[in-house]
């Protein structure tokens, strides 16, 4: 099928192919590195955890070993939970993992959450719900309450990753309407069933993507631009040149079916191999045309000493020469022929003229002998 379509369509199915691969690598390149950031943040959220939880596991073994009570250890654990900051005021907090809705056990920040039990439909946001680390992704309506979602995974995998639709503070204080990418890891510990979690806003990784996905398909449009020039001018040089290839050869065979006198040679001056092509074929052109031209010479000259011969003339011979031996051979026989005849003609008129002679002195014994005598066959019209 590729081998009957034109040389356009030809040029334009790889350049449709190469920018359709540009895309496809394109896009696949902003993916992976969409997804480099989520596990980045998915790395550092782990490793923040991991500090509050040492804590609580530091009481827990104070408690274990008689140190302290186990409220104690509780309290010193949440006290200290309570003022851990990273990236300015990103915090953790600790819930319990009761079903089906979990109570705060300490939130930071909203303390007013303390001892109640999350079942506002404001936490019915979760839209994600990782089991382990790069473990199974179950995906929601959006409408699942958050921290069922938080006690469901931590209970069933001992730690996961949640992905919700959350308001961001504002800087004067309170919550914006809008709401925004977040992803929280929590991590129970199952002595005292707290779940210990933080969070942080993924959304500047999807404006991140799409500043990306702009700058890409701005480039894309400046190489399509690009190619689109560099593709049309290929292609026309090279249509422009089959063109003339196609002209050129077209005059040759015209040439040699005698429909014109001359051939024209195919105009192509470039050093492309379009252009090594031209070259050869003129060179094989001028020396087929000139080949020609001797041939059609030599027998017009052919043609001219036999019209002599038919008027008696015997003197004259084939002078044109041509590279083609067959007719150089035919030449040579023609005037080999005509060198013999002349001489036989002469030989056969010193004949006739002996016996005229002896007729002139009255002596009539003298007679020709006409079996190989020519001139005499000539004159009584016998064919030589």
């Amino acid at each position: 099928m590729i081998g009957n379509m034109s040389i356009l369509k030809k040029m334009l199915t790889i350049g449709t192919l190469t920018f359709v691969a540009f895309v496809a690598i394109s896009a696949i390149f902003l993916i992976d590195q969409k997804n480099i950031i989520i596990s980045e943040k998915k790395s550092k959220l782990v490793n923040i955890v991991e500090l509050p939880f040492s804590i609580v596991e530091s009481e827990y073994k104070a408690f274990q070993e008689g140190k302290i009570d186990e409220q104690t250890a509780k309290t010193n654990a949440i006290n200290a939970i309570k003022n851990l900051r990273y990236d300015g005021k990103n915090y953790v907090w600790i819930n319990d993992d009761a079903t089906p809705y979990p109570t705060m056990i300490m939130h930071p920040i909203a303390t007013t959450l303390d001892g109640k039990v999350l079942s506002d439909e404001k936490y019915n946001c979760a839209t994600d719900l990782e089991f382990g680390s790069d473990g199974e992704i179950v995906s929601t309506d959006g409408k699942k309450n958050l921290f069922q979602s938080f006690a469901e995974v931590a209970n069933k995998s001992g730690s996961g990753f949640v992905e919700y639709l959350w308001p961001k503070p504002k800087e004067g204080g309170g919550n914006t309407d809008e709401k925004y990418e977040k992803l929280s890891y929590v991590k129970k510990f199952d002595k005292w069933g707290w779940i210990i979690g933080t969070g942080v806003y993924i959304d500047d990784v999807n404006a991140q993507f799409t500043k990306s996905l702009t700058k890409i398909v701005l480039i894309v449009l400046v190489i399509i631009l690009l190619l689109a020039i560099i593709f049309y001018a290929v292609i026309k040089d090279i249509v422009a040149k089959i063109k003339h290839f196609e002209d050129g050869l077209g005059d040759f065979f015209k040439f040699l079916n005698k429909e014109i006198k001359t051939a024209k040679p195919i105009s192509i001056d470039s050093e492309d191999e379009i252009g090594k092509m031209a070259i050869v074929i003129n060179q094989n052109i001028h020396k087929t045309q000139s080949l020609t031209v001797q041939d059609q010479e030599l027998l017009d000259d052919v043609k001219r000493i036999v019209n002599n011969v038919k008027h008696g003339q015997l003197n004259q011979r084939i002078t044109k020469d041509t590279q083609n031996q067959s007719l150089q051979e035919l030449k040579k026989n023609f005037n080999e022929m005509l060198e013999n005849t002349s001489k036989n003609v002469c030989q056969d008129i010193n004949k006739i003229t002996a016996v005229l002679d002896s007729f002139a002195k009255f002596d009539f014994r003298a007679k020709v002998e006409n079996d190989n005598c020519n001139f005499f066959n000539i004159v009584t019209g016998k064919q030589i």
